[in-house]
């Protein structure tokens, strides 16, 4: 991406992330995103301090939501560490299951009855 460029493009790898992350993980995610793309990289340490630059998110928030990212299955890879042992992040692109909008894997801990309550079903 130039340095002119006021956008950032999403390849589909990183946009089929979405819909297995919450608001704060897509958050996080995509800042990284930014921070690899911006200068056509396909890996780039950053700091936890940029992304709270970039975010509303707490230090707290950003630690929390980078352990989520990195375990075997999400989007994140630490590949390395950087300067003053900054981690150095790649994206892994979406391998799993598509699922269409509305509806979720059964025994899915997103599963929500009709009233809205992962706890208990509707009233009859």
């Amino acid at each position: 991406m130039s340095p002119d460029q006021q956008f950032v493009k999403f390849p589909v790898t990183v946009l089929d992330w979405r819909r297995h992350l919450s608001a704060i993980d897509w958050t996080v995610l995509t800042v990284i995103h930014d921070k690899i793309s911006r200068w056509d990289k396909v890996q780039d340490a950053v700091s936890i301090s940029q992304i709270e630059a970039e975010t509303t998110l707490s230090k707290t928030a950003i630690k929390e939501s980078l352990a989520r990212l990195c375990k075997s299955d999400g989007p994140l890879e630490v590949v390395g560490r950087g300067v003053r042992r900054i981690p150095v992040y790649s994206i892994r692109p979406c391998d799993r299951v598509a699922l269409r909008p509305g509806h979720l894997a059964a025994g899915s801990s997103g599963a929500l009855y009709q009233n809205g309550t992962p706890d208990r079903p509707a009233p009859l």
